[in-house]
């Protein structure tokens, strides 16, 4: 019998990931490529670079034999459902798979997170959105709206522009200067607090992804115990509990409703999960997510081509997704 692989792949705005594991749900590989987002890179671009890296798993993983079964998530698909039809073939027509399935990235998220109980995942990387499965199996969603209109609130994008917002009314002396002014005067090797504009408008073209790695530098004032930066975790678990509040308010959750996370804002560990379960209202209880979006990934492959997910599949499922998390963050 030919031997199977089962690949997922996360397409996120900092970097995209590939988990590749057998039938048994053991690590064959773990790879990181560059951002994948056809929203902003383009749907060609993008395709090849997904052709190239699948083409190089398939030649350096699996020797070139076996049957690769892959879901691909894509960060905005379906949402413009007239350009979902020509997503699909490109990718199709161009990434070495035997069997590809495309999907929002919302979809391994959740898939990883909750294993198929019900309740609400929020996602928080450049961009941000909560999704959804209530008791009755029905999907919602809520955030995830365009950057351009005030939306992802509480992503990576989001909190660097609250970073530069403060930066900005410091260097006017509008605000008394913290740590932040420092920080960002350093890590952008400013000489005079104007030359921001030119680095972030001129040089960077306004990169929603550059300006969304800037959100290190509020890490980084947390942990300076900069009250400011401090702040700006608060007003973000804020906004994420509120999306997640909308969500519930869709459809059937119930009193007890699990909320699960990722994305990259969320390595920021207590400055941002101690205010969001502060923010959370009592029903809604916080669950560490059981796998990572590329371990989801995974398991729809398999589930996709029939796989009971159950017992030990999926607790090496968990052990292999683990590996390969701390081996994408390293």
């Amino acid at each position: 019998m030919e031997k199977k692989y089962y690949l997922g792949i996360d397409c996120g705005g900092t970097k995209t990931s590939f988990l590749l594991t057998d039938e048994a749900g053991k690590m064959v590989s773990v790879h990181k490529g560059p951002p994948a987002n056809y929203l902003v890179n383009g749907l060609s671009e993008t395709a090849e670079m997904l052709k190239q890296m699948v083409a190089g798993i398939r030649k350096e993983e699996m020797h070139g034999e076996g049957r690769c079964i892959c879901f691909l998530a894509l960060a905005g698909y379906g949402d413009i459902p007239e350009e979902e039809s020509q997503v699909d073939q490109v990718m199709k027509a161009m990434i070495p798979a035997d069997t590809l399935m495309v999907g929002n990235d919302t979809e391994n998220a959740i898939a990883g997170s909750l294993i198929g109980q019900s309740g609400i995942h929020l996602i928080a990387g450049t961009g941000s959105i909560g999704i959804g499965i209530d008791l009755d199996g029905n999907q919602y969603r809520a955030g995830g709206w365009h950057h351009l209109f005030g939306g992802d609130e509480g992503s990576g994008y989001w909190i660097a522009c609250r970073l530069l917002e403060h930066f900005t009314k410091q260097a006017d002396g509008r605000e008394e200067k913290t740590r932040l002014y420092d920080l960002v005067m350093q890590r952008l090797s400013l000489k005079k607090p104007e030359e921001m504009l030119s680095r972030v408008i001129e040089e960077w073209n306004g990169s929603r992804d550059r300006i969304a790695s800037l959100s290190r530098i509020v890490l980084e004032g947390a942990e300076a115990e900069d009250p400011v930066c401090r702040s700006i975790y608060r007003e973000a678990a804020g906004e994420l509990a509120e999306i997640a509040e909308a969500v519930a308010g869709k459809g059937n959750f119930g009193s007890s409703i699990p909320v699960s996370w990722s994305g990259g804002v969320f390595h920021s560990g207590g400055y941002l999960l101690d205010p969001l379960k502060e923010s959370l209202p009592e029903r809604f209880r916080l669950m560490a997510p059981f796998m990572g979006p590329a371990g989801g990934g995974v398991l729809l492959a398999m589930k996709a081509d029939g796989h009971e997910l159950g017992g030990d599949l999926l607790e090496m499922l968990r052990e292999t997704d683990r590996r390969a998390e701390e081996s994408l963050a390293g």
